[in-house]
């Protein structure tokens, strides 16, 4: 018997690491004004935040410093840690990540 491989069918996602002093993207004030993003913990400027609360399909999260708030196709939002995320997903140059 073979043994088989598999490779992810990872979709194309838009993401924000919690923390970062990047702006916030579109997506994430929609997600926030729509209450999918809430307990932001701001302690000075909006993106400086140390953790907030989103709505997944899996139920309400924590997401910490550090960790991204990914956005599927579908503006379902998941949280991924740092270590994840990084061997997950790769950056498309070229791409406006204000959408």
């Amino acid at each position: 018997m073979s043994v088989r491989r598999y490779r992810t069918k990872s979709p194309v996602v838009q993401a924000y690491q919690v923390g970062s002093a990047e702006a916030w993207p579109n997506w994430f004030h929609a997600s926030y004004s729509n209450g999918w993003i809430s307990n932001i913990d701001a302690t000075s400027h909006e993106s400086l935040f140390n953790w907030c609360t989103i709505r997944s399909l899996d139920g309400k999260r924590r997401v910490d410093r550090g960790d991204w708030i990914v956005s599927d196709a579908q503006g379902n939002l998941a949280r991924c840690d740092r270590r994840m995320f990084e061997e997950t997903y790769a950056l498309i140059e070229g791409c406006d990540a204000r959408r």
